[in-house]
């Protein structure tokens, strides 16, 4: 009879033992994904809408140089040339 019973409080402790681990890695997991989504709000999409802003502008002052000044120009030409090809 010791044996079985030693047995079944082994068992026992493996359960046990495996349903912290569930509970553990389930906390664990939930952590980071808040983490995550923290980092994105918090980080990420403010950097976006400033880039966002900052292109904006960008185009706004570019719309107001006229071609033949952007050409004549030649610090405007090589500043603006780069970016006439990315755009085609």
């Amino acid at each position: 009879m010791g044996i079985r019973k030693d047995s079944q409080y082994y068992v026992d402790e493996q359960f046990a033992s495996l349903d912290r681990f569930v509970i553990m890695r389930s906390g664990l997991l939930a952590a980071f994904l808040a983490w995550l989504l923290l980092t994105y709000v918090v980080l990420f999409l403010p950097m976006v809408r400033s880039l966002d802003l900052q292109l904006k502008q960008v185009r706004c002052l570019l719309v107001m140089v006229p071609n033949e000044v952007a050409e004549a120009v030649p610090a405007l030409r090589a500043l603006l040339m780069p970016l006439t090809r990315l755009a085609h």
